[in-house]
């Protein structure tokens, strides 16, 4: 018989998924704290709530049990999710009301009060979905959501995949209820160019209107509505180094608004000597978008930057690519959100544990397989 000497390397590969299976198939499905709520939607001026624990579960329509939400199914079937939630009626006119999902596989339709409100054709992308103002109500309010599945040629092509990731249907991902402002910022993109060492960030916010004449101060619990002196809003921009705290970059424009609508604030700023981000030194800036009327804050997002400068190129004849400037080699792997006991349903203790142990062995990058990463 032959024998043959494993790397040690390998045993501690071995050792550690080991670890990982039996660490997540014994804890049960955390909902996201307080803290990982704000990592998830970081806003201080909205109204956050998870939608996590008991709903309704049937596959008829006629038979319900309780179901825990999230949760990983392997049914192939229409499922239908309800339940019921309550808004306080001080709150219920002051913002515009949203289902946030942070991800499903496939396609659901979203009802309220029995109203239809609309659809969403899956794929584990992160997504919102705005409640209109005329079928939210003060108290108890009915949601319904009607999962269904995947086509026939989705579901063969993923079967078909040798490697590909087993097939999971229902409320894969957690659901938040968010109250947002009636002007909120939506969304933030941004770019950064290097140019002789200093940073150009580019930066494209969103901002989105509701009904402007029921706006208020976030800092004023009462709710009371903020008379806007002209049809313009103040959207401001700071970025700040988070090491320090230190402001490198300010910025504020006026907007023209009007009810119900969706625009722009662009913004610009240079950044000399920015301090790089990398794998091994991961320093960031967190850019804060805020709205204000009549010099009252309203809304506010934030969102982190690093500032990182990625090359490809040619060294003795071979390919090169580099970071900030120095050689960059890259240890990678694929990561596929699927746990003994859980599925395609991990809980932010879980997805940072499995960070945790990648730095660990040394990785530097990660592919996410299949679907869009969670958002946390």
């Amino acid at each position: 018989m032959m024998s043959r000497l494993i790397p040690a390397r390998a045993i501690l590969v071995a050792a550690l998924c080991v670890l990982l299976c039996s660490s997540i198939a014994a804890n049960a499905y955390t909902p996201l704290d307080a803290t990982q709520l704000k990592a998830v939607m970081p806003s201080t001026t909205r109204y956050v709530m998870s939608l996590a624990g008991d709903w309704e579960r049937s596959i008829d329509g006629n038979e319900w049990t309780v179901a825990k939400l999230p949760m990983s199914e392997s049914y192939s079937g229409k499922i239908t999710y309800k339940r019921t939630l309550q808004i306080d009626p001080a709150l219920v006119g002051r913002y515009m009301w949203n289902l946030y999902f942070l991800g499903l596989s496939d396609a659901v339709e979203l009802t309220v009060n029995n109203q239809y409100v609309g659809r969403s054709f899956g794929g584990m992308v992160p997504f919102m979905v705005r409640i209109p103002d005329k079928y939210i109500k003060a108290g108890k309010n009915d949601i319904q959501l009607e999962i269904s599945p995947a086509s026939d040629e989705a579901v063969r092509m993923r079967k078909l995949d040798l490697f590909g990731q087993r097939s999971y249907t229902g409320v894969v991902r957690e659901i938040l209820l968010v109250g947002t402002p009636q002007a909120m910022v939506g969304d933030i993109r941004t770019s950064v160019k290097f140019t002789n060492g200093d940073a150009q960030v580019n930066i494209i916010s969103n901002i989105v209107t509701g009904a402007l004449d029921r706006l208020s101060s976030a800092a004023d619990s009462s709710g009371r509505a903020i008379e806007l002196t002209t049809s313009q809003l103040s959207i401001d921009a700071e970025l700040r180094f988070d090491e320090t705290g230190t402001v490198v970059a300010t910025g504020s424009q006026s907007l023209a608004v009007a009810r119900d609508r969706s625009t722009d604030a662009n913004f610009s700023f240079r950044v000399t000597n920015p301090a790089l981000w990398s794998p091994l030194s991961p320093q960031l800036y967190t850019l804060t978008i805020s709205i204000k009327a009549n010099g009252i804050t309203i809304d506010e997002m934030n969102a982190q930057i690093g500032m990182v400068s990625v090359q490809d190129g040619n060294l003795s004849s071979q390919s090169l690519l580099s970071m900030n400037g120095s050689p960059l080699f890259v240890k990678a792997v694929d990561y596929v959100e699927d746990a003994p006991g859980g599925g395609a349903t991990i809980t932010a203790d879980g997805l940072e544990r499995d960070v945790q142990l990648m730095k660990t062995l040394g990785v530097n990058a990660i592919r996410t397989r299949f679907f869009a990463p969670h958002p946390y």
